[in-house]
């Protein structure tokens, strides 16, 4: 699984916890809004990168979240910690997803045409070029 291919990215999104969400629980319990807008945005095998903040705004805990509610917690060297109902936790661009993405890329065929079949792909993972010319969906 690659970074590029696995990950979902979105700007300013929010979501809101309904239940508390106890140590060690790797499912959450968001609204019904909250979750129609996660499964719009996030397609089936995909995850995004959560956090939650404390008070001040700073991370806390870093989870990975699937359009089904599963997560992975305490991602990048965070705590499991139980967070409260009503409690908000964001979308985020992470230090280590910016550290995956260098690796990523400093990986990358040297080649601009291998370059090309690499990267160019729709949501769906769909190649939209043959190598040499872009091809129309």
């Amino acid at each position: 699984m690659s970074l590029v291919e696995f990950r979902k990215f979105e700007n300013n999104l929010k979501f809101t916890l309904t239940v508390d969400l106890l140590v060690g629980v790797t499912n959450l319990v968001m609204s019904n809004g909250d979750i129609a807008l996660l499964q719009a945005l996030v397609p089936v095998g995909s995850h995004v990168i959560c956090t939650f903040p404390d008070p001040s705004g700073v991370p806390i805990e870093v989870i990975e979240l699937d359009r089904d509610l599963n997560i992975l917690r305490a991602q990048e060297g965070t705590t499991d910690t139980l967070w409260s109902s009503g409690q908000e936790f964001e979308v985020r661009l992470t230090a280590d997803t910016l550290t995956q993405l260098i690796a990523f890329i400093s990986n990358m065929p040297t080649t601009l045409q291998d370059s090309i079949n690499t990267i160019l792909v729709d949501d769906n993972g769909n190649i939209l070029t043959d190598g040499i010319n872009v091809l129309t969906l």
